[in-house]
């Protein structure tokens, strides 16, 4: 009886730990993709990328993107890369909430809340 107490018990204490809510993680940045249009027309339609890390959402050429939030360092930046998983050559590196950015000439794979160099400039 005494075994069948502690074991009760024991996954009373496991059902807990599992249940217990976890705090949710800051979204670092939300930019708007606006695929048909070059001025961020909302009248085209937009998608939107957010998260926190790398993002894979493309922006096809002939789109524009604007930055709606930039938490994730301490001068707002936001780049945008020509491969997915952030990598390949850098397109955009946004310093501005709420600027609209053409890309008349190129296309946009993923994107990330931070700048590809040191923000101290160093």
């Amino acid at each position: 009886m005494r075994t069948q107490s502690i074991l009760a018990l024991a996954f009373a204490t496991l059902a807990a730990a599992a249940a217990a809510p976890q705090a949710d993680t800051p979204i670092e940045f939300v930019v708007s993709l606006f695929e048909k249009s070059l001025t961020c027309d909302a009248s085209t339609g937009a998608k939107t990328v957010f998260g926190n890390g790398c993002q894979n959402r493309t922006l096809p050429q002939g789109g524009s993107a604007l930055v709606r939030i930039s938490t994730a360092s301490k001068n707002g930046y936001i780049t945008g890369y020509s491969e997915v998983d952030c990598k390949g050559e850098v397109l955009v590196v946004f310093t501005q909430i709420d600027g609209c950015t053409s890309f008349d000439d190129v296309s946009v794979k993923s994107w990330i809340g931070k700048a590809p160099f040191d923000e101290n400039g160093k």
